[in-house]
Order: C-alpha cells, then sequence, then structure tokens
C-alpha cells in the first residue's frame, strides 16, 4: 500500500503505510543500523514517536521522533541513551531509552535502574495508560527475544488484562520441529 504526499500536493513524495514499512524494518533489518538506514528513507507521514532497539548485535537503542509537518531540521529527531539533547533531558539514564508522552515513568526508571525486568515493566505499562484508548501494551526483552503483551478486549482495555508471554526463539510457524528464528543460537 502506498500513500500519496497530500502536505506538499506532489508526486515526489511517496510513502509506504506504517504497516508495509514495519515489516520491511522488521524482515530487512539485522542491526539498529540496518534498521535507522531503512527508516532513513521514509519520510514521516504524521507524528509519531519510535523506539527501536537491537538486543543481539549493537546492543544499543534509540528514540525517534518523526514529525511530518515540523521544519526539514527538526522533522526527524534521533536521541541515544542518556542523551542530553533528548526532549526529556534531564530525565534521562544511561542504557535506558523510553517515551512515556510525559505521562510519568521517569521516577519509576530511576527508581527501578538496575532492577527492571520485565515483571516491573508490565506494572509500569499499567500504571501510565492512555486510558479510554489502550489497545495493547508489549514489553520486549530484545536480547532474549521475549514478549509480553496484553491487548483489549470487549469492555477491557490492555491495562486492565493479563499477559501473554512469547519466547520469540521457540516460534514454529511452518511446524518443521525448528524454531524459524535460524540465527538464534
Amino acid at each position: 500500500m502506498v500513500l500519496r504526499c497530500h502536505w506538499h500536493n506532489c508526486k515526489r513524495c511517496t510513502r509506504y503505510h506504517f504497516t508495509t514499512f514495519f515489516r520491511t524494518l522488521l524482515y530487512d533489518s539485522q542491526s539498529l543500523s540496518d534498521a535507522l538506514r531503512i527508516f532513513s528513507t521514509q519520510e514521516p507521514t504524521k507524528r509519531y514517536h519510535y523506539v527501536f532497539g537491537d538486543g543481539r548485535h549493537e546492543h544499543l537503542a534509540v528514540k525517534i521522533r518523526a514529525h511530518a509537518r515540523e521544519p526539514a531540521d527538526r522533522r526527524v529527531l534521533i536521541w541515544k541513551d542518556n542523551d542530553p539533547e533528548d526532549e526529556f533531558a534531564p530525565n534521562v539514564l544511561p542504557n535506558v531509552v523510553y517515551n512515556d508522552e510525559g505521562r510519568g515513568a521517569f521516577p519509576f526508571l530511576e527508581n527501578h535502574y538496575g532492577a527492571l525486568d520485565a515483571k516491573s515493566m508490565m506494572g509500569l505499562c499499567n500504571e501510565i495508560p492512555i486510558k479510554g484508548g489502550n489497545v495493547v501494551n508489549v514489553v520486549y526483552d530484545a536480547t532474549a527475544l521475549k514478549i509480553w503483551v496484553s491487548y483489549a478486549k470487549d469492555q477491557q482495555e490492555a491495562y486492565q488484562r493479563p499477559y501473554v508471554f512469547v519466547d520469540l526463539r521457540k516460534l514454529d510457524a511452518d511446524q518443521d520441529g525448528q524454531p524459524d528464528l535460524s540465527i538464534v543460537q
């Protein structure tokens, strides 16, 4: 699916729908550097924040603010951990990249620094949801390739429901008896 630029009213700006774009990022990136290279080929479509991490090769993460209608020099901003230029500075920490849209994650992150695990992160997600629109919460351990997902169902939002654990190293969608992630040792 391709979107044509309606802000610039031109034919030079072709943008892929974010679901197609994310698929490309996930399938074609072997590292954070790959993901950032692919990301840089796409013009922003709206106002999004992204957090990309690489737990296997570069062991780094970044936060990206991509706002389509900003001036060119502010359209895409990228911050690493403990970045004094981060939009939340001075509320930054070494080895931590986050975006809470101002909902109050920093005191928790600071108080639990060095002891964060999946359980505490699920608790944090449940403490600061966007109530009335919390469709999905995902806690992702990029190094261990494990995720915990909670999703809205019926009248319950994601923060009100239990999390489902998925070990990505054990997924076998083609049912051949071998994990699908061939790069996992």
